[in-house]
């Protein structure tokens, strides 16, 4: 889906666009997750306070709807964030040497995910709560972080700090990957990815398609498609989550066979499928189902001609994967 971060300057933490609380920011100061020399530094100063950091205030947002707060840090001589949103003293804070989340504000879920070279994309959901969105990178040792998502009052030593690059603010209910900001917001367009399948796909034949996604959402609500293999309409095979519940199934001469769950999944976990299909024989399952799913009276689906992955074809709304396809793997013939 298309996804907008909401932050202007996302990886300029000098730039007189983000506010600083008694802390300094170095520009520059080491290279960032993409290996470009845009990461900056925030170095608490030497008072004794539990806020020390960068902000932004007063972000336009709707109540009630989702946010997710996210940035990439690493650390610099202090091994903690306290990634703070909504309002001033709730969100949660993470342990930049441990890669774990330390606390969490009752409603506030945090996230946070290794990217290499010591550097963590560490991410906040909440609910908005006001029509002004805030967010705070606060900076400081894990021995001082609180309970709730916050520090304790620290003097800081004027040079220990964390690194951050890469923030960014998306009304949704899970990260997407990082977008650029200058001076305005951006939006980057829903991605869309298909592949012809005139060279390799055995169309009207037999076949066997395996597939490994993680579920990266927040919630396992909606429909999301993973993969699909379509023809003239409603030729297809394709494998989704309908809400929570994994699915593979197939549409030949209007007819659907083995639209049924396969049990269901949690949110941040991960799933491999499997569908053969064959004349009066389509067999579906999952790494966690018992068994093979079986359907004895299906036709071949025909005319098939693309393989759509991450979405259903011509859906937008809920119907983006919004997650990782690991793997498909095609085989030309019903194993």
């Amino acid at each position: 889906e298309a996804r907008t971060n909401l932050l202007t300057y996302s990886s300029e933490f000098d730039n007189a666009a983000w506010g600083l609380v008694q802390a300094s920011v170095t520009a520059n100061a080491t290279l960032s997750p993409d290996g470009t020399l845009t990461a900056d530094k925030v170095v608490p100063n030497t008072s004794y306070l539990f806020s020390h950091g960068v902000y932004k205030l007063g972000i336009t947002s709707t109540i009630g709807n989702d946010y997710v707060a996210s940035v990439y840090a690493k650390a610099g001589g202090y091994d903690a964030l306290s990634l703070q949103v909504n309002i001033a003293n709730v969100g949660v804070a993470f342990d930049l040497s441990l890669g774990t989340v330390i606390s969490e504000t009752a409603g506030y879920t945090g996230a946070i995910e290794a990217v290499g070279d010591g550097w963590y994309r560490c991410s906040v959901i909440a609910a908005a709560t006001n029509t002004g969105y805030d967010i705070r990178l606060y900076v400081g040792p894990a021995s001082s972080a609180g309970t709730t998502g916050q520090f304790f009052s620290f003097t800081g030593d004027g040079t220990s700090g964390i690194y951050v690059w890469g923030a960014q603010l998306e009304q949704a209910s899970a990260a997407s990957s990082y977008i650029p900001t200058t001076t305005a917001a951006v939006t980057r367009n829903a991605d869309v990815l298909s592949y012809d399948t005139a060279n390799w796909f055995a169309d009207g034949q037999a076949g066997t398609m395996q597939v490994d996604a993680d579920l990266t959402y927040a919630t396992l609500s909606g429909n999301r498609f993973i993969a699909s293999l379509y023809g003239t309409p409603p030729e297809r095979i394709q494998m989704a989550m309908i809400n929570n519940q994994a699915r593979l199934f197939l549409g030949a001469g209007g007819v659907l066979a083995n639209y049924s769950s396969l049990g269901t999944k949690a949110k941040g976990g991960s799933v491999r499928g499997s569908i053969g299909w064959d004349l009066n024989n389509v067999g579906s399952t999952i790494d966690t189902y018992s068994g093979v799913l079986v359907d004895t009276s299906s036709a071949i689906p025909t005319g098939i001609n693309k393989l759509v992955v991450g979405h259903y074809d011509g859906g937008g709304g809920d119907y983006y994967h919004n997650g990782c396809v690991l793997n498909i793997i095609y085989y030309q013939k019903r194993l």
